[in-house]
């Protein structure tokens, strides 16, 4: 079996929003409450980016969520 190579091309939106839960994630630390780091994630309105708008939602394609999430995952957990 042969891997093949993908390219993501993402808007700027979503790169400021990676950066973000990028930022999260390292303040928290690898050893973080997971209570703690939802509970700030929530109330940066991070957990609801992939619903669509009209429930309040950030209208972005779930299949970017795991993305995101994976930026703060502890390093055994990363896919």
């Amino acid at each position: 079996m042969t891997a093949t190579a993908t390219t993501l091309i993402e808007s700027e939106e979503l790169r400021d929003l990676r950066a973000a839960v990028a930022a999260l994630g390292a303040k928290h630390g690898p050893d973080a409450d997971p209570a703690a780091v939802w509970a700030e994630a929530g109330k940066l309105g991070y957990l609801g980016v992939n619903l669509p708008e009209e429930y309040g939602g950030g209208a972005a394609a779930s299949p970017n969520s795991p993305s995101y999430w994976r930026r703060w995952a502890p390093p055994g957990a990363r896919s």
